[in-house]
């Protein structure tokens, strides 16, 4: 854990770069230790879950596999509450600062960086798409990775919502906490783009 730490590249991607992902990460690792390692402690997890949130938007997905770990729906919906509860209060500090409240709730929930990349399916389809034209130029292949690439740009995030809904319904309530977790990601990855 020492060596990750103090890796160089650990330390250079949020200070130089500006990448701030290991804030998120951190604080819903940590939500899910402590819930894993003490349900008891599941309304400590709420609230480091929504410091992760507080800090990009992304974390958000993980409540359905936290919810999936609580007892009742009265924790589930405790849980809910305080995880958003953090992010309620820094828009609403925001919203003392910023012109209207909407300008905050817009900025906050569309907002997406100036520099983006591309991963997952998405981010194939742009590669195939410069491999065909620049290096074996292909012109129908290249058109054809071009459409896949448009088509997944504008609707990717409803193959993550499909993918959420598959995992919800069929598959959260029979894996284990962490397998959860893997599988919001690797669904988020995989399919989404431009998108968190």
């Amino acid at each position: 854990a020492l060596l990750i730490a103090t890796s160089p590249l650990i330390i250079l991607v949020p200070t130089v770069i500006g990448q701030i992902d290991i804030m998120p990460t951190f604080f819903a690792f940590l939500a899910f230790v402590l819930l894993k390692d003490n349900p008891q402690r599941w309304r400590w997890s709420a609230l480091s879950l929504g410091l992760a949130i507080c800090a990009k938007t992304f974390p958000i997905i993980l409540l359905p596999a936290f919810l999936c770990e609580l007892s009742s729906k009265k924790r589930m919906v405790g849980f809910i509450f305080l995880a958003i509860l953090p992010a309620i209060m820094l828009m609403s500090v925001a919203a003392l600062i910023c012109p209207t409240p909407k300008a905050v709730f817009t900025n906050v929930i569309s907002f997406k960086g100036w520099v983006s990349g591309a991963w997952g399916f998405g981010g194939l389809f742009w590669m195939l798409t410069s491999f065909f034209e620049h290096v074996v130029n292909i012109p129908v292949a290249k058109q054809l990775m071009g459409t896949l690439w448009e088509w997944h740009k504008d609707h990717g995030r409803w193959l993550f919502f499909l993918h959420m809904g598959i995992g919800i319904v069929f598959i959260f309530r029979r894996t284990s906490f962490l397998q959860r977790i893997i599988y919001t990601y690797l669904g988020f990855y995989v399919f989404t783009n431009y998108c968190g």
